[in-house]
Order: C-alpha cells, then structure tokens, then sequence
C-alpha cells in the first residue's frame, strides 16, 4: 500500500466540513501582514495603570499567520503576553481551534488554550482536548484528547488519547495511551501510535488484521509501513497463525526514472520493483520452515524509434504445497508448477523497417508429482528482420533462434538453432486485402548428456503461406452491416520429425488466430501438406457505433493427408471443428454471448462457453457462464456486483462443477458504509487441490475514515 491509512471513499455520503470559525472574515483577517508585525482590532480598547491594555468586543488579533478572535483580550506589551477569553478561537495554516480560554507568549511564539475543540481546516478530522499548546511553528499538543473524522453530531467511532501531537509540516499525528471506541464499545488499546491526518503516506504502524480459516485457523497480525522516500516504501508485517504459528510477511517497492513531464521528446526510462518475502520459522502442522520470494521487475525506456524492455520473475518457494496451504484462489492452488523468468525486448525501427531482439531465460520449479517434463530456457536469443523493399509491396525479412533448453531433474541438455529467411508481399485497395509469404525453415538439434555422445538432428523445408481478406459495408434502417470472408492457404512438404526431441512444443486449441497457422505452438513440428481455411463475420452496429448482433464461423481443411504429429497425438483428420462464436445485445442491458467447436464428424459439440450479462443502473451487474469440454468438464461460474442500497453494497463471484456437483470456489463481500465507516462482511471457499477438502474462511474489516483499517480480507 502507498498509504500508511485507507480512506473511506465518502464524498458522497458526508456533508461538506463545517468550520469553527466565520468564513467571511477569515478570509478578510488572513491576507498577508506586509510589515510581519502584531495587528490587532476590537470595537472597544482600554489602557490600564499597570500598562495592559484590555480590548472587547470582536477583538481579532493577528501575527506569523496566525488569527485569534475572542470577545475579550488583554495585551500585556512589557510582558508580550496575551489573555484571551468569552468565544475564543484561533486559526494557523490547516488548523482551527476553539476553547473557553487562550494565553499567548509573544516572545516564544507559543499559544496554549484550555477546554478546546479543534479542527483540520477543509477535513472532517476535529476533536476535543483539555488543553492545546501551540508552538510557533503550528504544531498543536494536546491532553486529554478525544479525536474523530465523523462529522458533528455523529460519533460512530472515537480515538481517545492522553496526548497528541500533530505535525502539520508531516501530516502525521502521534498518540500515547490511546484508546479506540466504536459505537461507544471499546475495541482497541495502544501504548502508542501514529496515524496519518491527511493523504500522506508516513511511516509506522499501522491497525491490526484478523481474520480466519480452515486451513491456518485464527490469523492476527500488526504491520508496519516504511515510507523510506518519495518513490520507496515496504510494509512488514508479522502475525500469528493459531494452527501454524508465526509468519512475517513483507513487501517492498520502488519505482524511478524519467518524469512523465520530461518524456515530451520520446525520450524515456522507468523502472519498477516489487518484492515479497512470506516466511514462517516453524509450520507447525508441518513441523518445518516454510517461505515463498517473489520479486519482479521491469524496467522500459524509449529513445526516438528505438524501445526496449526488461521483465524479471523470481519465485522461490520452500516446499511444494506452498500454494495449495496459502493460496488465495483456485488459479493458485491448482497450478501444477511456478515458473521464474527474464525477457529482454528490443526493437528498433518502423513498419517499413525494423529489428527486434528477443532474449528468454526461466526455469520451472514442480509443485505436484505431475509427470509433466519441466523444460527450461537456459537463456533463448531471437532475432527478427524486416525491410520493405523501396515503395514496392514486397519485403524481405529473416527470424531466428538460438537457444539452451535444461530438462528438470535431468542431466541432459537440449540446443537448438533456427534459421528462417523470408520474401513476402502485402498488397491493399478499398476494401481487400491479399499479403503472400514464402519462407524456408533451417533448424539444428543437438542433445547432450554427460559420459555419452551427442546426438544431432537437422530439419529444412519450405512454407508458403497466402492470405486474402474481403471488407463489405452497408448502411441499413437502424445502422450498418459490415461483412467479412477471408481465405488463407498454407502448404509444406513433409519431413521426417519424429525422431527431433520435444522442448517448448505442443498442440495448440484451434482457436481464431491460429486457424490459418499449423497449431503447433514451438519449432519442434511443423505440419506438412496443403491446407485451407476460411471465417467469415458478420456485424450489424446502430449508428452510436455500437455493436449489437454479430456472429462468424471459421474452418479448416486439410487438402493432404498429414503425418507430422507430437508423440502419443493422433494424425489429424481431413478437416478441423467448425469454430463459431454469436454475441448479441439484448434492449439496453442484456447480453448474451456464445462461442465453441462443433465436431461434424461426431455431430456434437467439442467444446463451448455460453455467458449471459446483465448490466444496470439500479440492480447492478452480473454474469452468468456455463462452459464445457466434452468428456472433461463442465462447469458454472457466476458474479455480480450489486448496490443494494445507499450505503449496502454487495460483491460475489463462483465457479461450480456440474459433474461433480460441487463449489470449486467462492467468495462474498458484503459492505455497509456510512459517512465516516464502513464494514466488510466477507468469506470464501476453495476447494484445496491436495486434499480435495475445501478450505473456508471468513473475515470482517472495519475502515475508520482517516485512520485505518481493522480486520483482514
């Protein structure tokens, strides 16, 4: 977090912060004193004997900024002290005070009143005090000290302190003995806190969290946040697992470099950082020390047509049930391994001409006993082409590869390099559209492992590829009608393949954007013979723009028998599914989307999603979606967000599996907010992938507008 506080989003519940003092003469009595000197004025003035004058009757009294009103003030000049009583008030940069009486020490530039009230000027932060010393510099101290952030007249919650001292240069406040009370229970005591009083961000610690579940039991923690500079921070935060013992969880950020206002002559970098540590000493359900790293980082710059950029993923984790105990969601627990990466990106050119340099480099670390083989980059290094030839639609271009591979838990290692010159050409008009693309395809293999010989493989053959694409528009009673077909062709010969080792390969879905490819996702197989494809959408859009019907289909054909596959893979037939996809809009709210692969072979459907959308002012927005592979699953999932009423607020979010019959994951939250508060009701479940039991929890947070937030989600 960038704030050392949460602030409740309540603009559009409180009322507008009410002053202490009139607003008309404030601005009058605030203009600049050019002589820096003591400007006082009062409807009556009296000069004692003793050399103090007495002044009453709307007296005001200004000095370094500062504005005291009172009905009676006496002015001791030999003594430079001032006594004020009857209505007194006083005013200094963001801080407006109120009390029964003031005594002002010229010479020390110091005010101290009795009885007060105070208030953050233009902020809802006010409160009570027995006494309020002022120094020169504006920061109040204060006894016997009730605060709130509540407007007047509602005291939901109330931060009782000793003392407070609030630095107006910092915006930070400090408190000892503090106790916190909501709806008039206490709920909370600290020896000693800070807490923030406007938006800045400031070091220190920060309102405890709690919460609990099934699988760690009761969670309380306390963090602390570290602002270590303008673009630096990291929160640390320790807490206690009532089934598993201790935990620190910590988190670090920074981010630097050019300013956004100097990036004009695009000329730029950025780089950013994020950094978390989860470690407990000792699990005790496991009896063992436990951590998950993750740190990434990614720096970007651009120099006139020259851009680059650098991703880095590290994750660590001690053992491999890591996620499936501390998971907060199903994507989470149920991968089967992690994966830390570096990729380097450079480019340099335009759309006539340009170079581009790729460099890869992970590993895979399991995190199940899955027999999936876990190939590594160790690193990869691309290199692509490009160069239009004069004004001429033809262009040349060259990609290649070159690359390591590890396989885990394995002594062999795995080279492999790819060379690939191109020719092409792309040719345009109104409405159409045909590019052609011939390449030839050179790649090594050479396996290694330790004691033995290598083994090398080679493979090269052409690729032809061709692409035609058709726009037609028409303008219609309600909007226009836009249609387009498109037809791609692509043929290789064969080649034997099936003896070249599999590193980053393997069958892709059929899907809209490798229709017209091979569905092979590596270079270790490319699919002979001839093949065809074609798609055509329709689209009808109102004259807003805005898309209401539209629906298109697509196919391929296989032309030649193919025999190129990966292992344990079937050779394709003469043609592939019938890929289809509908969304429609129905009135103003509803819309209703379906998408999938018909097998026409089989005469069913392979595969597909159904999803209904409602969006509304008044009743919210949610979703519906059924989705189905054919003899692997089926499953519902399901959300919505909802206001149920002015300060009622409700969240939810499902997955269910219809074969199994049960709730794979879900969560509520609902929230109640009011001008100065707001609560979260919450919980979740998760089906725990190693056990198979699900894992619940639940949790209640309470937020104290400009003070914290209490609980944990």
């Amino acid at each position: 977090m960038l704030s050392a506080t949460t602030n409740v989003a309540a603009s559009s519940f409180c009322p507008a912060p009410a002053t202490l003092i009139d607003n008309d003469d404030a601005q009058e009595l605030a203009e600049p004193d050019q002589d820096g000197g003591l400007a006082v004025v009062a409807d009556n003035a009296t000069l004692g004997n003793d050399g103090v004058t007495t002044l009453t009757g709307n007296v005001a009294m200004r000095r370094a900024g500062g504005i005291l009103r009172a009905n009676k003030l006496e002015y001791d000049q030999a003594k430079q002290q001032v006594s004020a009583s009857e209505d007194v008030t006083f005013s200094s940069g963001g801080l407006i005070v109120k009390g029964s009486k003031a005594r002002v020490d010229l010479a020390a530039n110091n005010a101290q009143f009795e009885d007060a009230e105070f208030q953050v000027a233009g902020e809802n932060a006010r409160g009570s005090a027995a006494s309020i010393d002022i120094a020169g510099d504006g920061t109040p101290d204060m006894r016997g000290v009730s605060y709130t952030t509540c407007p007047p007249g509602n005291e939901s919650w109330i931060l009782k302190a000793e003392r407070i001292r609030l630095d107006q240069a910092s915006g930070q406040g400090k408190a000892n003995q503090v106790s916190l009370r909501f709806k008039g229970v206490p709920i909370f005591y600290f020896p000693y806190m800070q807490f923030p009083y406007t938006d800045q961000r400031q070091s220190g610690l920060l309102a405890p969290s709690f919460g609990t579940s099934d699988s760690s039991g009761f969670q309380f923690g306390i963090p602390y946040y570290w602002n270590i500079a303008p673009q630096m921070d990291a929160t640390f935060t320790p807490s206690y697992l009532s089934r598993r013992g201790w935990r620190l969880e910590s988190e670090y950020r920074a981010i630097t470099g050019t300013p956004v206002s100097q990036r004009r002559q695009q000329t730029w970098w950025q780089a950013d950082t994020i950094a978390n540590l989860n470690w407990l000493p000792n699990d005790n359900t496991t009896n063992t020390t436990r951590y998950l790293l993750n740190w990434q980082a990614v720096a970007k710059g651009q120099k006139q047509n020259r851009h680059w950029r650098w991703e880095n993923q590290l994750i660590d984790a001690k053992d491999q049930a890591w996620f499936d105990d501390f998971g907060s969601g199903l994507a989470e627990v149920s991968q089967p391994f992690f994966v830390s990466r570096s990729t380097g990106k450079w480019f340099q050119g335009d759309l006539n001409s340009h170079v581009a340099i790729d460099i890869v480099a992970e590993d895979h670390a399991p995190l199940s006993t899955s027999n999936t083989t876990l190939i590594s980059r160790q690193p990869e290094l691309s290199l692509a082409m490009q160069r239009r030839l004069g004004n001429s639609p033809f262009s040349i271009g060259l990609s290649s590869q070159i690359g390591r591979f590890g396989v885990h838990n394995e002594t062999r290692t795995e080279n492999r390099r790819h060379y690939q010159p191109w020719i092409g050409f792309d040719l345009r008009g109104a409405g159409w559209r045909f590019n052609s693309r011939a390449n030839y395809l050179t790649t090594h293999w050479r396996t290694s492992e330790p004691g033995q010989a290598d083994t090398t493989y080679r493979r090269s053959l052409p690729v032809y590829t061709s692409a035609l694409s058709l726009h037609f528009e028409k303008n219609y009673a309600r909007g226009h009608h836009v249609i387009e077909p498109s037809l791609a062709f692509r043929a290789a010969p064969f080649r034997e393949q099936s003896n070249i080792p599999v590193l980053d390969t393997h069958t892709e879905t059929l899907y809209w954007h490798n229709l017209d490819d091979d569905q092979f996702s590596g270079l270790d197989r490319v699919r002979d013979g001839k093949q065809l494809s074609a798609t055509i959408a329709n689209r009808w859009y109102n004259f807003a723009g805005e898309q209401r019907l539209g629906f298109r289909l697509g196919q391929l054909w296989y032309l030649d028998d193919s025999r190129v596959t990966l292992p344990n893979e079937e050779v394709v037939g003469d043609r592939s599914n019938t890929l289809y996809e509908l969304i429609a809009a129905v009135g103003d709210r509803w819309s209703i989307s379906t998408s999938g692969e018909w097998d026409s072979e089989a005469n069913h459907i392979a595969h597909s999603q159904l999803r209904v959308d409602l969006s509304d002012q008044q009743y919210g927005d949610f979703f519906v979606s059924l989705r189905q592979r054919r003899n692997l699953f089926r499953q519902l999932s399901f959300g919505g967000k909802r206001q149920l009423s002015s300060q009622w607020h409700a969240d939810v979010v499902g997955l269910y599996s219809l074969d199994d019959e049960e709730l794979l994951e879900a969560k509520l939250k609902l929230r109640y907010q009011t001008c100065c508060w707001a609560i979260d009701f919450g919980g979740q479940r998760i089906l725990r992938d190693a056990s198979g039991e699900p894992d619940v929890g639940f949790f209640i947070q309470l937020e104290l507008s400009g003070l914290a937030q209490i609980g944990n989600q």
